[in-house]
């Protein structure tokens, strides 16, 4: 039979095990070309207008939906916030298209 000592460090082994959050390799580490020291959610629709129009909407929209996959549960905050701004630059880029502006790359 196990003291409480004994116990008590196996519980606490199974529980570093269980909360041992997995890094999560990028592919693409600087795409949403965020500047040290600042957060995504601090960069204008500007900012990111101006990446669709270098990089294509493609490349963008997929970083901004990592963000919001990779977020639901550690930042609920960030992941709602990177849907939202998915969202305006996603009618914003249909409203170019129409235009005749092609941000596909």
């Amino acid at each position: 039979m196990m003291d409480l000592h004994e116990l008590l460090q196996k519980l606490d082994e199974e529980l570093d095990e269980a909360t041992d959050v997995k890094k999560i390799k990028v592919k693409h580490p600087g795409i949403l070309e965020v500047p040290e020291g600042k957060s995504v959610r601090s960069m204008s629709e500007k900012h990111f207008k101006e990446l669709i129009k270098r990089k294509g909407w493609a490349p963008i929209s997929r970083a901004l939906m990592n963000l919001v996959r990779w977020n639901k549960n550690r930042d609920e905050s960030l992941s709602h916030w990177a849907h939202g701004m998915q969202k305006k630059l996603s009618a914003w880029v249909d409203k170019e298209k129409s235009k005749g502006d092609n941000y596909s790359k």
